[in-house]
């Protein structure tokens, strides 16, 4: 016959919940399982054993028997454990692609600063002013110490706003 080993959380005066049925009233001190868990890793759920970082091998039991109320808690902290990786990981995906297409643009504009001038010369006026819209191109003029600067890009508005030159 197998020996049988009662181990439990309780309070002094034997509650192992509260009346609602909580746990809140135990010790919630990282300290506290840190050293539960080097001493009888096989009370820590095996679910949560890789998020708290709890290794090797049992060392008094080879079966627990939890009741619901004490699983429930930690599965759902996996649960959301579980989530918050799957997000670092999108997260992680994103930046990845946002540093490629970093990479890309710089080597575009590279390709394009050598291209643009002879290329804006083929240009119809049409086809320039489109081209001006599109990088919401400004104008500024400058006559004598006034400099005129366009209100918005070209192609939005016709309004040049005054200002001075500064040296």
């Amino acid at each position: 016959m197998r020996e049988l080993k009662y181990f439990v959380a309780c309070t002094v005066d034997g509650f192992i919940a509260a009346e609602d049925g909580s746990i809140d009233a135990f010790v919630d001190d990282r300290d506290y399982f840190a050293e539960l868990f080097e001493s009888f890793p096989e009370t820590c759920p095996g679910h949560l054993r890789e998020a708290l970082e709890v290794r090797g091998p049992n060392k008094h039991f080879d079966a627990v028997l939890m009741g619901r109320n004490t699983y429930e808690p930690g599965l759902e902290l996996e649960e959301a454990r579980k989530s918050a990786q799957r997000e670092l990981e999108g997260i992680k995906h994103h930046q990845e692609r946002i540093e490629e297409l970093e990479r890309d643009k710089e080597a575009l504009l590279d390709h394009y600063e050598g291209v643009a001038p002879g290329a804006l010369d083929s240009l119809t006026s049409e086809e320039r002013y489109r081209f001006y819209k599109l990088v919401q191109l400004q104008v500024c003029v400058s006559i004598r110490d006034t400099v005129w600067r366009s209100a918005g890009p070209v192609g939005s508005a016709s309004v040049f706003v005054k200002t001075k030159r500064y040296r």
